[in-house]
């Protein structure tokens, strides 16, 4: 573990937030001296992936690979109020009795009756979840932030812009019939503004465009961009981005998920709104494409 430390220093102190868990920042000020400590636990699952990373990046030029991130504001929240049915029942029951005595030629009856009332209350309440519509964008610089972390552990990165002129040789050359459009990104703009994942049928024409050019790796990904707050320490603007990944990977035509990133939150600092979420959204797409290498690493993907 030392040896692995030892050489990847740089990228660990460039990125401690990623190896460090739990972290609390101290300082002290005694004259003219200034003193910071960061006190935290150290991720050493995450370091020894590292040492991984080292051998597979040493191993010559990988596969290609294309990475589309997702940017998405809360443009509209619809709450639903809970639900509650109410169930009341009652009921009425009657019962009596009556007996009867002979005596010679003379009779007597005698009896009672009684009734009852029973109330039954109850129900349940169904609470639905918020509906939230999206504003889907692609800000400029993350596609390049993406994209050096990829080619850092030499992955060739295909752009999208690529595809159309690239299948639509293909179909000259095959014979075949796949829409040149058939990897859009207006199509995931859309279906990301009202869901949390593609369609079938949007997912599945993306996959088929991929496994025409031979491009076995795809990364999708959102960034949801929370509201501005003042950050209490610095008295920047500060905007918080989390972010979640999946990587479906080609093995001879059957598409599997086989890296994923959990959902992770990441702050940024700034001036003004602007320069704070981008600082936010620059962070967690490294972290995120980071993560993905390290688990691609792990499970022998080239």
């Amino acid at each position: 573990m030392s040896n692995i430390f030892s050489q990847n220093e740089g990228e660990i102190l460039q990125n401690l937030d990623q190896y460090l868990l739990n972290t609390e920042i101290m300082n002290s000020c005694e004259k003219k001296s200034f003193r910071l400590l960061v006190v935290g636990t150290v991720d050493v699952n995450r370091i020894g992936l590292l040492g991984k990373s080292q051998s597979m990046n040493a191993s010559g030029d990988r596969s290609r690979i294309m990475a589309v991130f997702m940017a998405r504001k809360a443009s509209e929240v619809k709450s639903f109020d809970d639900k509650v049915t109410k169930i009341d029942s009652k009921s009425k029951f009657n019962e009596g009795s009556e007996t009867a005595t002979f005596s010679g030629t003379s009779a007597s009856t005698e009896g009672y009756s009684s009734q009852k009332n029973i109330s039954q209350t109850g129900g349940s309440t169904v609470t639905k979840s918020d509906r939230i519509k999206w504003t889907v964008y692609r800000p400029g610089g993350l596609s390049s932030a993406i994209q050096q972390t990829f080619s850092s552990y030499k992955f060739k990165v295909v752009k999208p812009s690529q595809l159309p002129r690239r299948i639509a040789k293909i179909n000259n050359k095959r014979g075949t019939n796949v829409d040149p459009n058939a990897f859009s990104i207006e199509d995931f703009k859309r279906e990301f503004s009202e869901a949390d994942g593609l369609s079938p049928e949007t997912e599945d024409r993306a996959l088929e465009a991929l496994e025409l050019v031979k491009v076995p790796l795809f990364v999708i990904g959102t960034m949801d961009v929370g509201k501005k707050n003042i950050d209490p320490k610095s008295g920047k603007v500060m905007v918080n981005v989390t972010v979640t990944a999946a990587v479906q990977y080609d093995d001879d035509g059957w598409w599997e998920t086989v890296a994923s990133v959990e959902p992770q939150q990441f702050a940024g600092l700034g001036i003004d709104e602007m320069s704070a979420e981008t600082d936010a959204l620059i962070k967690a797409a490294k972290a995120a494409s980071n993560e993905i290498v390290q688990q691609l690493n792990a499970a022998g993907i080239n």
